[in-house]
């Protein structure tokens, strides 16, 4: 063989060798993320949505439940009540404060 055909071998295996290590934690990150999401991705299909929209999604939801002011955080709790338990007055007596104890966790 040649060797500037032998010399770009080289080169390109050694390239090749680099790039797989800079992405080793990237693709192992993405992997772990498939893995979380996978037994959920049906549900987030079902509504329409890619994994990474369900996951900003639920982020920010839980972000303005810890900081947004309260008025803010009640209308998001009340549309999760609508969305989760509808109108039934039955379902949402379970939400009657002396009640809340007697609601498994």
């Amino acid at each position: 063989m040649r060797g500037d055909v032998q010399e770009e071998i080289l080169r390109r295996e050694k390239d090749q060798k680099a790039f797989e290590m800079e992405t080793a934690e990237p693709r192992k990150e993405w992997k772990a993320f498939k893995e979380t999401i996978a037994p959920y991705e049906h549900m987030i299909r079902a509504s329409g949505l890619t994994p990474h929209q369900a996951v900003g999604n639920l982020l920010q939801r839980y972000a303005a439940l810890q900081t947004a002011p309260l008025p803010v955080r009640a209308q998001i709790i009340a549309q999760l009540q609508r969305d989760f338990l509808g109108t039934d007055e039955s379902a949402i007596g379970l939400l009657a404060p002396d009640k809340v104890s007697a609601v498994p966790a």
